[in-house]
């Protein structure tokens, strides 16, 4: 059982990896109130967040149920947000 503070960072770290650009995603997909898509995230991180890796980084967070996404009607595009178990993940690493 997971009691400390401590204790839930760690599993989380360990459930999750510690990766500064996922919290950096969760933070941004937090923040705004519309679904953002990769390259839109890319473009307003001020060099943060790389196009080669978006992707990549997008599915491994939504298969740790961290993000959810769902095709953009018309286009290509597939868009996320943030679920409550990524509020909850970020909410442990921000502390």
């Amino acid at each position: 059982m997971l009691n400390t503070l401590s204790q839930i960072k760690g599993y989380f770290s360990k459930v999750f990896g510690s990766g500064a650009t996922e919290k950096f995603i969760l933070q941004m997909l937090d923040s705004t109130e519309h679904e953002m898509y990769g390259l839109e995230m890319v473009e307003v991180s001020n060099g943060k967040l790389q196009r080669g890796l978006i992707y990549t980084t997008l599915m491994q967070m939504e298969e740790k149920l961290l993000i959810s996404s769902r095709k953009q009607v018309g286009t290509a595009r597939r868009l996320y947000k943030i679920t409550e178990n990524g509020r909850a993940y970020l909410k442990t690493v921000l502390k």
